[in-house]
Parts: C-alpha cells; structure tokens; sequence
C-alpha cells in the first residue's frame, strides 16, 4: 500500500525517536570500557604517536596491544575533549536518529508501506534494543547503525529498486565500519544469509555468489587496512572465538527469567512468524513466498544469536523491525487473534492513525522537556559509594580512588575486570593494574579467569583458591568489595593489611610493602555527597596523565 509522503513522516520518526531517548535517558550509567576507549585517544594525541603495546597492566605488561576499537578511540576523544558531555550525549543521540532514520527509510521507500509498521514497531521493540544504548556511549554504536544501513541498502537491490551497482559500497563501509568496532563481523554474516537466501530462492548458486564475494571482501579490506597490518585478522579470531561466558553481557539467554522477557519475545517471534507466514501463503504466491526467504534467514539467525549471547538483542530487534511488513500479514492476524480484537483494531486505526503518533509526539517532548530540568538529558550520572539510584547499576569506587591518588604509595593494584580502565584513567603511571576491560586485546585467557576466580562472588571455593596466586604474584595492592568471600582469607593471612574501607569497597596493601612507606593518613575527605557526572573525571590532569613515556616500546 503506498502512502504519501510528507511532514507527516518526519512526525512519526521523532516521536519514535523521542520515546526512545527518554526510556534510555532514565537508564543512563557511564560504561567502564570508556575510559578504555578515552585512553588510547588519550596517548595517541597527547603521546604523539600510536600505541602498540600496553602500559596499564602489570599482568600484561608491554603485551602487544591490538585494538580493535582504535578508531572509536580517537572519535570519542575529540568530542568529550571538544564539545564536553553535553555533546557526547548529542551524538548518541544523533546515531539513534540515524538508526530510525534507516528504518523509516526502508519501509517508506523501499517496501512502501505507513510508517506506522515502523512507529508501533520501534515503540514494541524499545525493551530489547534498549540494552545496547542505556550505558553513555560504547564502540557498538556505529555497528548498530551501519548494520542497519547494510539492509537497507541490500533490501533495495533484492527488491529490485536499485542496481546491484549500489552494493560494492559495502566494503568501503565494511573498511570504516571494521576500524571502529569488531562488531563489522554482523556485517559479513549478513551478507552470508544474503548469500544462502538468494541462492534458495533463485535455486541457483550463480545468484548468491555477489553477496558471497562482498561478504569477503568487507572481512578482508579493515583486516588488511588497519594501524596493524594483516596480522589483525588472526586477533579478530581470536577475539570472536574467545569464550566470554563469565562477562554477562555475553551471557547465554536463560529463559524463565522476567529480566530477559522482551529478548525473549523476540526470540519466540523471529522463529514462529516466518514459518506462520509462509504455511499461510497460497499455491499461487509461489513469488510472494520466495521474498519471504531471505529476510526469514536473517531473523532466525538474529535469534539464535539472542539466545548464545543477550548482547545481540538490539539486532534482533532491529531485524524484525526492518523485515516487519514482509513477515507480517491480514492473513497472519485472522489467524493469530481473536476476530472481535481484529474488528476492534480496524475501528482504531482509522480513529487514531493521526492523533496517536501525534499523542506520541506530544507527551514525548513533554517528557524531554522534563528529563532536561530534573536528570539532564545531556549528563550522565557517575554513582559511586553513596548513589541510591537504584538505575545505575555500577557503584564506582570512588573513595578508594581518592584515597590511592592522596597516598604515597604506588605500584601493582589488583582490580576486577569491569574497573580497570577506570582506575588507570586516574591512577596511572601510580598504579598499573591486573586486569581491565581490554581482555581479549592485551590479555591471556589464563590471566581473564584467574581474575575472575579471585573476584568470584558465587563460587567461595573458587575464590579461596585464588587467593595462594594472589600471594605469590606481583600483586602489592588490593582493590577488593567488602561482601567478596576471600576479604577475611586475605586478612588473617597477615600478609595484607586494610589500609581504607568504607561500607562497598576496601583497599589492602601487602604489608611487607606498606612498611617502606611512612604512616599516611588523608589530609581531606575521600567521599563527597554530591553527584558526580562525566565531565568531573575528564579533566584536563587526567588528558595529560595518560601518555606514553619516553621510554615505551
């Protein structure tokens, strides 16, 4: 059905994307692997030269380090350090939009259908793809959005509205696209279901070899043309292939659980509504049917990486958002609902297919306007010991961190894997650390789950016996939370000693190291009642403290 097209569009598309702003803005927490990302814009422009091997860890120390976020890096370094949070925050925002942008686009231009299939769509998805924008800004935003660029353009060539031409942008994107994130693999994967559906559907394998030759070429072009040469693409493996089970945004989805409920949903409708969809089709939609197959691909293949990994919800999501008019259907409804909920739709839809986006529209700007003058649309709170929000789901150290940096002391603090990057924003060249959200770039696998052992919450037995490595490592600084199982092995040890605690976090020194140093005692206070946001730890000290020295390979 073609619609006209208008204002009325762009009114559908901000009230989508308004809506979407305020339910991630309630939710808005600072990412521990920003202060990674900062860093390595941090000694890239303020070291002078391009950092090959790390210098924060002294578990890895002058490991070879191959980030495959380099450029984000450098991206998210210049926009906090030239327009602040305020534009940090704007430019997610603006990924967003573009994100929605693409979606609209596709089904105004390309499937020609009302955007409301992508208003209600985006409104009925917002619980899963939610999960890849609560936290401030990470990596996987431009992978978000050019995932959704890749069906947009691969849609208008399978559909026959553009030349085949149009698709060896692919790997020019693919090039851009695999230098900011690792995710561009969802970009190569795609093309392959493109590959296989095309050729099913045209049963020739002839019609699927371009989308096969593209699928290479966008993998190899960033795993050639990169500040590390070819070797990136035996660390790509590598780092795809690493098992990520105790990282639980990698976790697999456990079904039963309300907190996945949304993923789940998605999961359950990626895998029932192509089938639903094609058994309903007539003998005589032999061609409609075949249409079905690509997209149908696409979707089960989202949902069973839904199902091994939670991180891949917003993809989900997104797919089925994308594909909705191809998989959905009059014939699909009769038999799905009830005929009197059918009925009743169809009055509603013509009463309010103007005032309910336009409602939409309204209580979302009002909600804007809201969020501006109460939370702050354009800050991002940073909780630490004294946060009650119940919304931010990471309580910083901060304390501890103040005390550290007040001390005389310095050299090897052992930290869990989520902080790291964190504290050597703030602490280095006066502490290196054990372990920080760089896994899989600068880390062994061993060195990861000997980490995670000594940190381990749920496993007391795992944890004690962690505490012997612990003991015989270069470890001489402890950053520990206070309900960990292994705090009082290391305390009656008598091989460590408190030197701060408040009631979440504790900091032990090894003793034999504490007593080369003089007594310390804080001259000031270490915790402060206020609210912390971004912008009070990306300061210029903290631009100046991150850089290589002279002496660094």
């Amino acid at each position: 059905m073609k619609v006209s097209l208008g204002l009325k569009n762009t009114g559908y598309l901000l009230a989508a994307w308004l809506m979407a702003i305020l339910y991630v803005a309630t939710g808005h927490f600072a990412d521990p692997d920003l202060w990674g990302r900062l860093s390595m814009g941090a000694l890239y422009f303020q070291g002078g030269r391009f950092p090959y091997h790390d210098i924060f860890s002294y578990t890895a120390s002058h490991a070879r380090w191959v980030d495959h976020e380099w450029l984000t890096g450098l991206v998210f370094y210049q926009l906090l350090t030239r327009l602040g949070e305020p534009g940090f925050l704007a430019f997610k925002y603006g990924m967003m939009l573009g994100i929605f942008g693409l979606l609209f686009r596709l089904h105004r231009k390309v499937y020609q259908v009302s955007p409301m299939y992508t208003l209600y769509g985006l409104i009925l998805t917002v619980g899963a793809y939610s999960v890849g924008l609560y936290a401030t800004v990470r990596s996987h935003i431009f992978t978000f959005l050019f995932f959704a660029l890749f069906i947009y353009l691969l849609e208008q060539v399978r559909l026959g509205r553009r030349s085949r031409n149009v698709l060896l942008v692919l790997p020019l994107i693919g090039l851009i696209w695999g230098n900011l994130h690792g995710g561009f693999i969802m970009g190569v994967l795609l093309l392959g279901c493109y590959a296989i559906g095309e050729a099913i559907r045209h049963r020739s394998l002839r019609a699927g070899w371009v989308y096969g030759a593209l699928a290479l070429a966008t993998f190899l072009l960033p795993g050639v043309l990169n500040p590390y040469g070819p070797s990136y693409i035996s660390f790509l493996f590598h780092a795809w292939t690493l098992d990520r089970s105790h990282i639980g945004e990698w976790s697999a989805m456990r079904f039963g659980l309300w907190y996945f409920l949304p993923g789940q949903l998605l999961v359950v409708a990626a895998l029932t509504l192509p089938l639903l969809r094609g058994l309903l089709l007539k003998q005589a939609d032999v061609r409609k049917g075949s249409l079905l197959i690509t997209p149908s691909l696409v979707v089960v293949w989202l949902a069973l990486m839904t199902v091994k990994g939670v991180r891949f919800q917003p993809f989900l999501a997104w797919g089925l958002v994308a594909y909705a008019p191809l998989l959905l259907s009059s014939e699909l409804a009769k038999v799905v609902l009830p005929a009197f909920v059918i009925q009743f739709g169809r009055k509603q839809v013509s009463a309010f297919k103007n005032t309910l986006p336009l409602l939409i529209l309204l209580v979302s700007v009002a909600g804007a306007v809201y969020l501006q003058t109460t939370i702050n649309l354009f800050r991002v709170p940073v909780g630490d010991e004294l946060t009650q929000d119940p919304h931010i789901p990471i309580r910083y150290p901060l304390g501890a961190l103040n005390y550290l940096k007040q001390s005389p002391y310095q050299g090897n603090l052992s930290v869990r894997f989520g902080f790291g990057e964190f504290i050597y924003w703030h602490l280095y060249p006066q502490f290196k650390v054990s372990m920080d959200g760089r896994y899989e770039e600068v880390y062994s696998q061993d060195e990861f789950l000997r980490n995670d052992a000594f940190y381990d919450k749920e496993d007391p037995f795992r944890a004690f016996k962690a505490i012997n490595k612990v003991k015989q490592d270069k470890t001489e600084f402890i950053l520990l939370e206070t309900s960990l199982p292994n705090l009082g092995g290391l305390i009656q040890s008598g091989d460590w000693k408190v030197i701060y605690s408040d009631r979440f976090y504790v900091v032990l020194g090894r003793v034999s190291v504490l007593n080369t140093y003089p007594p310390f005692v804080p001259t000031g206070p270490v915790l402060s009642d206020r609210i912390f946001t971004l912008a009070d730890f990306i300061t210029p000290a903290d631009l100046r403290r991150i850089q290589q020295p002279s002496g660094s390979p």
